[in-house]
Formats: C-alpha cells, structure tokens, sequence
C-alpha cells in the first residue's frame, strides 16, 4: 500500500495521444472568415463567406457527440465578424455585411430563448478585430475600419460602448484572439507592413507585454485556440503569399512555442477551438482559394501527470457534466473508511479548490464542484491510503 504524495501537472504537451489528423463531420455550410466561441462545450460557427465571397447569415453548432446541428440564423449576414461568450450568450460583433462595408452592428444569441437580440453597437465599425471577455467586461480590439485602415485601437462595454487603453503596436487586423486566465493574448496578424509574427499579452489593468515568444513564422488569418493554458495558431497565410498547413503550440505563456502535426490541407480563416482533449479546426479557405466546409481534428493532451504508472480503482467518477460551464459532481466511494483528500488542480499544478479532507466511508459520497474558474482543462486529483486517482474535466465558457 503507498500513498502517493504529490502530483506534477505539467504544462500542457502532446504526446500521450498518437498525434494524427483525423476527418470529422463537415459543417453543413462550407465557409470561410467565420466567428466562433466554445459554449456548454459545442463549438458554435458563425457567419463567414462563401464560396462567391457573399457573407453568411447562418450559424450551426458541433458536438463531438452527436455532429453538427443548425442554429438560428444571424439578424444580419457578416463575416470577418468577432464574438466571445458573455455570461453565458454569445457576442458577434462587427464584420462585413452584405453591402460590402464594415459595421459597427452587435446581436447576442440567448441560449434560453434560441434567438438573435439586438444589442448596444460598437463606436467605431471594424472587420477582421478581436473580441473578449475579460473580468466581466466585452474588450474589441484592432481590425480595419469602414475606410479600409487598419486599427490599433479597443473599446470596451460595460453598460456602454467607449474607449478602453489597449493599444496595439502595430495596428493589425486577422489576427487570433484569445483570453487566458486573467489575460488576453493576441497572436499574429496582417499589418501594413505584411504578416506577423508577433505575440502580444494584454491584463485588466491596461498594460501590455511583448515579451511573448513570437510565432516561429509570421502570419496573418490565423485561427487560434485555447485550452486555458496552452495556445494553439492554426494555418493561416505567410510572408511569401503562401496558405499554410502550420500548427505551433505555446506550451505556456510565456514560454516557447513547439510543432504539431501539419494540417491536411492548408487553411487561411479557418475556426479553431479546443474541445475536451482535441484541437478541432473547421472551415477556412485553401491554397487554390477554395472554401472549405471539412473538419478535423487532433488529439491532444489537455494535461500531462507525472506520476508513476498505477493501476486505478474506480474510487473517483464522474457524475456531472463534461466538459461543464458550470456546477457539476463528482462521486467518492473507497473500499473501506479511511482518511482522503480530493482537490482540484489547474494545468499548472496549482490549487483552485478542495472537495473534500477527511475520513471517507465506503458509502459514495457526492462532492461537489461551482467550477467558477477559466476555461481551460482541470485535474481532480485523489489522494487516499492506497489509491491515487485523477479525473480531467474541461471548463468551457
């Protein structure tokens, strides 16, 4: 009998998984410069243009369980639009309508009553920006505006639209936006001066960093996507003009980045978004210019453990959702009383809560967790005389 004392959470990797592409159900609609967002862990595709250039009104939903399904279409077709998730309905903001002209237009999904609303427009109209949420608050950054300039500019809402302090240097649009933890990143992008390598962080209280390693090529209408620790940058167009098949992954902020598995076929404004334990990129333009309805998918690991290898018991399961956006539970039954300790764990190995500390009996016992933290992939962890056991179980916002 051993108790295992510590667990090291190591910073996202690949390498558990055999690392190959695999094709999953193409969307209905193939379309490329769409919106995306992860909501109660389906991702949801927005808009776009097709094969015409003309911008899209529709909209439909993955889930890695049961394929794509139609959502309610758009009050107005876009594409090149921004969204994020905001206390749990969907954000689309700006593009390019169907004159042809960025707009300033927001609607917001309601999940609850499955429709587009009306909701309070930006101040300034933008296509190719980013969008965010970040303690609370709506953040658009950068794009290219109705006069076809580009951007360094951002606004937030919070009640109202108005001037916020992030500024980006240089002013860029097509870029990847993501939040992480209590950051924003913004990854790549066109610039008046081509494509970009650069990395940018932005935190709430109005600083910037650069000192983010840079992309190991340069890169405009990129698809970037998070698992609360790690980032992904998928395709995009590079410095010779050229589509590419490049997937680099930032193990953690701050950190290096390192290669995954080229894409099948080159993409350019393609969506990315990590589900569960896959990196799952949909859409997008090819090298010949063709829109793309086709999916793929890629497994990763969501966190890596470095304990030895042991057998597992079936003290710890799962009885809430997963991936979950909210509350969910998870069950504790050991084979005989003894002490036990359960906590969760973020990717970084650090502690974000305890679910239980004490003397557990044989009877199950239902613990549990408000999962009110980022997105991203968490370890439930086990630590009993004899046994250790982790869950992983995917926050999605």
């Amino acid at each position: 009998m051993r108790t295992v004392c510590t667990v090291l959470f190591l910073a996202l990797t690949a390498g558990v998984h055999a690392q190959t592409w695999m094709a999953a159900p193409s969307m209905g609609t193939a379309r490329t410069g769409a919106a995306a967002v992860v909501l109660d862990g389906r991702l949801v595709v927005m808009g776009g243009r097709d094969a015409a250039g003309t911008p899209l009104a529709t909209a439909e939903a993955f889930d890695p369980a049961s394929g794509w399904t139609p959502m309610p279409a758009l009050r107005r077709a876009r594409t090149d639009a921004a969204a994020a998730v905001l206390d749990g309905r969907i954000v689309l903001s700006g593009g390019r309508d169907d004159d042809g002209e960025p707009t300033d237009d927001i609607e917001v999904y309601d999940p609850e009553a499955d429709r587009w609303e009306s909701f309070d427009g930006l101040e300034t109209e933008r296509e190719g920006h980013g969008l965010a949420t970040l303690g609370g608050t709506l953040i658009a950054l950068g794009g290219a505006d109705e006069e076809g300039s580009l951007l360094a500019t951002s606004e937030s809402y919070t009640g109202d639209w108005g001037p916020y302090s992030w500024t980006l240097d240089p002013a860029r649009a097509r870029f990847g936006m993501v939040t992480v933890g209590d950051d924003v990143v913004v990854v790549g992008g066109f610039s008046a001066f081509g494509p970009l390598q650069r990395v940018d962080r932005f935190t709430t209280d109005g600083a910037s960093s650069s000192a983010l390693s840079p992309l190991p090529t340069a890169r405009g209408g990129l698809a970037v996507a998070t698992d609360g620790a790690a980032l992904f940058a998928v395709g995009g167009r590079d410095a010779s003009d050229g589509v590419v098949t490049t997937v680099d992954r930032l193990g953690q902020v701050g950190g290096g980045w390192t290669t995954l598995p080229s894409l099948p076929v080159a993409r350019e404004g393609a969506v990315a978004a990590v589900i569960g334990t896959e990196l799952i990129v949909a859409g997008g333009s090819d090298a010949f210019g063709g829109v793309l309805a086709s999916v793929v998918r890629l497994p990763i690991d969501g966190v890596a453990i470095g304990l030895p290898p042991h057998a597992t018991s079936g003290a710890l399961t799962l009885a809430g959702p997963n991936p979950t956006s909210g509350p969910t539970t998870v069950m504790l039954r050991l084979t005989a009383p003894g002490p036990a300790r359960v906590r969760v764990l973020d990717a970084l190995g650090r502690e974000v809560a305890v679910l239980w500390d004490g003397i557990a009996s044989p009877a199950p016992l239902r613990l549990g967790w408000r999962a009110d933290v980022p997105a991203g992939v968490y370890g439930v962890w086990l630590e009993a005389p004899g046994v250790s056991e982790t869950l992983l179980v995917t926050v999605a916002r």
